[in-house]
């Protein structure tokens, strides 16, 4: 599972996932499986390469316009 999770739907995306990586890390196996995992269900993935790159992201996605979801029938709805 990321680091990060920011469950706001923006930019045709459900939500953001961020895996933050130091200096020479990289993602394992098991991490990229999530992200392609993920990405499938349509959310953005993302891995950042510390801290001001994650800021970039996050600062990015929360500024992009809103994502209309469908609604399920019978659920109240709610403002994202």
């Amino acid at each position: 599972m990321p680091d990060l999770v920011l469950p706001v739907p923006r930019a045709g995306y459900a939500g953001l996932y961020i895996e933050l990586k130091v200096g020479e890390n990289r993602p394992s196996n098991n991490q990229k499986d999530w992200l392609e995992k993920l990405t499938i269900q349509g959310y953005q993935a993302l891995v950042c390469y510390g801290g001001n790159e994650a800021i970039r992201a996050l600062e990015q996605y929360v500024t992009a316009p809103k994502t209309v979801l469908e609604m399920r029938e019978g659920r109240e709805g709610g403002n994202l």
